[in-house]
C-alpha cells in the first residue's frame, strides 16, 4: 500500500509554512504545532488535490482529518479507494 507521507511533507515543505516539514512523524498533531491554521488548511487541501488528482467532499475537510499527517493520509486512502471503485 503506498504512502502518502513523504506527499504531504513535500506540500507543506512547498507552501513553506513548516520549516521542519521532513521531521514531522505521522502522528504529531499539525494544528497544535503551529503547521496548520484554517487559511493554511484550505491551501493545503488544495494542493493535495492537485498534487494527487484527486477532490475532498467538502464535509471531509475537517480539523480532525488534517490534525496529523496520518489522519490526512487515511482520508486520501478513503477517497482514493472510492475514485478507483467508480472507475471500474
Amino acid at each position: 500500500m503506498r504512502s502518502y507521507i513523504e506527499d504531504l511533507k513535500n506540500i507543506l515543505n512547498e507552501l513553506n509554512v513548516y520549516n521542519k516539514a521532513s521531521e514531522l512523524k505521522p502522528e504529531d498533531d499539525l494544528f497544535s504545532l503551529g503547521v496548520l491554521d484554517s487559511l493554511i488548511l484550505i491551501q493545503f487541501v488544495i494542493s493535495i488535490e492537485n498534487h494527487l488528482k484527486i477532490r475532498f467532499p467538502n464535509d471531509l475537510i475537517t480539523y480532525d482529518n488534517f490534525s496529523t499527517l496520518l489522519r490526512a493520509e487515511n482520508l486520501i486512502r478513503e477517497i482514493k479507494t472510492k475514485t478507483d471503485a467508480k472507475s471500474d
